[in-house]
């Protein structure tokens, strides 16, 4: 139940919080009220809402949209389900490791950023060979930090992220992603339900 009042700026001294009571003096409870409220995760985007977006954090174009939306379901990231572009397990494995491993290129900012590097160059104030070569030489740095690591290092990192943001516990050595049973015993990462 909600309540609203009106209420007017009170004079306040030390001895009284407002003018019918005083520091201390017992308030009578008139009504209480419980209600429970289940959160709801976002909705999902559908493409004209993921192209807003996108707009939005100045990301794309309008000539890049519709290649970006059937890159997204060609390489199997999102599935339309009821006209909402809906994560598919791939992605759900995908996304925490690149966030944990790659995660200048997970940015908003990195997209919009190169984008407009690029318009730099066609318009002639950027030699591409310089952006190429500078980002280029960042994603190796990103790539050879996890050759480096050990497969079980990484599978941890992977799993606590999935465990973070997709998977409840089902057991000690298994985990679920969506449709997709994670084992991690032996540091094998099987996922057979991804094509």
């Amino acid at each position: 139940m909600l309540h609203t009042t009106t209420a007017t700026p009170l004079e306040h001294t030390p001895h009284t919080t407002n003018h019918h009571h005083q520091v201390g003096h017992r308030l009578q409870l008139i009504d209480v009220s419980i209600h429970k409220v289940q959160p709801r995760p976002p909705s999902r985007y559908t493409e004209a809402g993921l192209i807003k977006a996108l707009t939005s954090l100045g990301i794309g174009r309008p000539s890049t949209y519709a290649s970006v939306l059937t890159t997204l379901q060609e390489r199997k990231y999102v599935r339309r389900i009821k006209g909402r572009l809906v994560p598919t397990p791939l992605a759900r494995i995908v996304v925490p490791f690149l966030v944990s491993y790659f995660p200048r290129y997970m940015e908003y900012g990195f997209t919009a950023g190169m984008e407009r590097s690029l318009d730099d160059i066609a318009g002639g104030l950027r030699d591409w060979k310089g952006l190429v070569q500078e980002e280029a030489s960042t994603l190796e740095g990103y790539t050879d930090a996890v050759m480096q690591q050990r497969q079980s290092v990484v599978l941890d990192t992977l799993f606590a992220s999935l465990q973070e943001y997709y998977m409840p516990v089902c057991g000690v050595e298994r985990w679920w992603c969506g449709e997709v049973v994670v084992w991690r015993g032996g540091g094998v990462l099987p996922l057979q339900s991804i094509h």
